[in-house]
């Protein structure tokens, strides 16, 4: 069993900073590339950085916290190797080999030595770069679907001793977040979220439990998905899905409840259909997703479905436990951290106010 402040921690471990100057060179001499330009991108716990070539092309390098196991970064890898082979029409990045075709080298560090990896640059406008109508959230709900089935096949694929760490984001670990309660500054939302996850603990995740365990991404936030710019709702398709780095075992309906419980945020609050309810972004993302499973022939079962609102209010609380020891730990990564405490504060409160259904979205 794994130690719920133990894990939390995981987050907050220390890291110094890579450099551009030492991510250039590590492009140099391990990939052969050359860069023209990097620009780091905002992250919870590695390096990330945008790389403009010489060539014209972009890549992104990313370098793995220090305390990231080789297994750890090799799973991500592993599962971006499946989904080119056996789902490639499916929009994920690819990965790079390095100059001696190795898909990932150890680069020393002052921290000691880090994993580093290159994969290609997606396009597209992030999800939440502008609001979203109904449609385009069923729409979303079903390529995410879609994805879920895919990442999940890949799991069964990986090679042996293969296998992503522990996880204070899945939802079956909420006491990570509970442990994490007293790092939120706003006594409200603190007090929500604590609320949220003791009731969770005694209610909803051992329920959630008993549901079979597959491999999720479990990160499809508005920053993580990309999407075709400037289209309506009609006809916006998926264009990237980013960021493996929550990779974990999880059953597929708190992956589900993951992606519908950032459905507020860009939901459109001039589509009527969506301003019904607090609740009716989620149900039309959850609407399109059980649609699709259902035509898949794997239709969401009664229990799952009955378990997504909880689960949704759930992963809010999480993220504001989460994200606030994020924030508390790291000045260089406080921003990002605590970017949406005010939001999730608002959600939360919105959507307790109302009585949540019993399940979440239209049956297919």
């Amino acid at each position: 069993m794994v130690d719920p402040a133990a894990l939390a921690l995981t987050l907050t471990a220390p890291a110094t900073p890579l450099a551009a100057e030492e991510a250039a060179a590590v492009l140099r001499e391990q990939w052969g590339l050359a860069p023209r330009a990097l620009s780091r991108l905002a992250t919870e716990r590695d390096d990330t950085f945008r790389v403009e070539l010489d060539s014209g092309q972009r890549v992104v390098l990313k370098v793995a916290h220090p305390a990231d196991s080789d297994s750890t970064v090799d799973s991500q890898l592993a599962v971006l190797a499946d989904l080119a082979a056996h789902a490639p029409h499916l929009p994920v990045s690819r990965v790079v080999p390095t100059r001696d075709t190795l898909s990932a080298v150890s680069i020393p560090t002052v921290d000691g030595p880090r994993r580093a990896r290159v994969v290609t640059w997606l396009e597209g406008e992030p999800w939440n770069a502008r609001p979203r109508g109904a449609e385009a959230l069923r729409r979303f709900g079903a390529a995410q679907a879609a994805f879920a089935s895919a990442v999940a096949s890949a799991g069964r694929r990986l090679p042996p001793g293969l296998r992503p760490a522990p996880s204070p984001w899945n939802l079956l670990e909420i006491g990570a977040a509970r442990a994490a309660c007293d790092r939120i500054a706003d006594a409200q939302l603190r007090r929500a979220a604590a609320a949220m996850l003791d009731r969770a603990a005694a209610e909803v995740v051992p329920r959630l439990a008993r549901q079979p365990r597959v491999l999720a991404h479990n990160d499809a936030h508005g920053e993580n998905v990309l999407v075709t710019p400037g289209t309506d709702d009609s006809t916006l398709s998926v264009t990237g899905f980013l960021d493996f780095g929550d990779l974990t075992h999880t059953p597929r309906v708190a992956d589900l409840a993951v992606a519908a419980s950032y459905a507020s945020a860009v939901a459109d609050a001039g589509d009527l259909e969506l301003a019904a309810s607090p609740w009716a972004p989620a149900a039309a993302l959850v609407t399109g997703a059980a649609q699709a499973w259902a035509a898949a022939g794997e239709p969401l079962s009664a229990v799952e479905r009955d378990l997504i609102a909880p689960l949704v209010l759930v992963r809010l609380a999480q993220r504001a436990a989460l994200n606030s020891a994020v924030a508390e730990a790291s000045s260089t990564r406080a921003t990002y951290a605590s970017r949406n405490l005010a939001r999730l504060r608002a959600e939360l409160a919105a959507l307790t106010a109302h009585l949540a259904p019993e399940q979440l979205g239209e049956a297919p």
